[in-house]
């Protein structure tokens, strides 16, 4: 039987070994008990044990320029959500059908509830498909795990970007919607529960209520959606989308326009709207702005 104390074992092998392996010890046992099996296991093993410290090498070697192509590649994808996000479905929806700019008509909202009132029911269809799946969905899916792989963090910030980017659209001088629909379709692309909560409580809710005014029920149920995660879904991407979203909410009904701060609390942040009447804001017109 050979005999082979461990400072004989080459250093980087035995590292690099007891990094795979789980612990120093246990790597060590399994050194002794593939050498006393005679000099033929002992050389092909050593042979195996240098390949794998020469990768492991060749990967700290070149850790610095791996480590920079990634953080490149996520702020593409991060650029590239926020650009997809700015693409401004249901004002050309509005501009192409009913030859107008849903920007001065009713909430100034440019998504698919502005579209129902101003344009037809019929259009919500694709405009709410659009910002499901081209901005949301697809821009999460491809750099999660079953893709790109880039991380959660990454993850969470591409679906902000798209968020951010349906919010503050570049192509309208960053004057957008609200992004209810991005936001389904990026927690539809983290494969979480919460879509359900988030999809349904709201409209639910709206209903359910004499007033059926869904802004107030979506300022909840967006503020308890990072409690929601946090207890239900044990995902971190999930829980820092949430919180992000949370964030980008509050800011984008507080920045809709110049009022007082005691109006922007009680009817943006809370209703989401400028004035108290709900019908008035909601059929307002160019020329009648409240």
């Amino acid at each position: 039987m050979l005999e082979h104390p461990m400072h004989l074992l080459p250093t980087g092998v035995y590292t690099m070994h007891c990094g795979q392996i789980g612990s120093p010890q246990r790597a060590h046992e399994m050194f002794v008990s593939t050498l006393s099996r005679g000099h033929v296991a002992a050389r092909e093993s050593m042979t195996r044990f240098t390949r794998i410290y020469r990768i492991n090498k060749m990967l700290v070697l070149y850790y610095p320029a791996i480590s920079c192509i990634s953080m490149l590649i996520t702020v593409i994808a991060v650029a590239t959500a926020y650009l997809i996000g700015s693409v401004p479905s249901s004002y050309l929806v509005a501009k192409w059908v009913g030859g107008i700019d849903i920007r001065t008509y009713g909430s100034g909202n440019v998504g698919a509830s502005n579209i129902s009132t101003h344009v037809g029911k019929v259009w919500i269809l694709p405009v709410v498909l659009f910002d499901v799946f081209a901005k949301g969905w697809i821009p999460v899916y491809i750099v999660g795990d079953r893709m790109l792989g880039l991380g959660d963090a990454t993850e969470a910030l591409v679906a902000l970007a798209a968020v951010a980017g349906h919010n503050w659209p570049v192509f309208l001088k960053f004057s957008g919607g609200r992004a209810i629909s991005v936001a389904i379709g990026a927690l539809g692309a983290f494969a979480t529960p919460l879509i359900v909560l988030f999809g349904t409580l709201p409209v639910i809710m709206a209903l359910a209520t004499p007033w059926r005014d869904s802004g107030i029920w979506w300022l909840v149920t967006v503020a308890l959606m990072p409690v929601w995660a946090w207890l239900m879904v044990g995902h971190d991407a999930t829980l820092y989308f949430c919180v992000g979203f949370a964030v980008l909410m509050v800011l984008r009904r507080a920045t809709s326009g110049g009022i007082t701060w005691q109006r922007v609390v009680l009817n943006r942040i809370v209703f989401d709207r400028d004035i108290a009447d709900r019908d008035q804001w909601v059929h307002r017109r160019p020329n009648s702005r409240g």
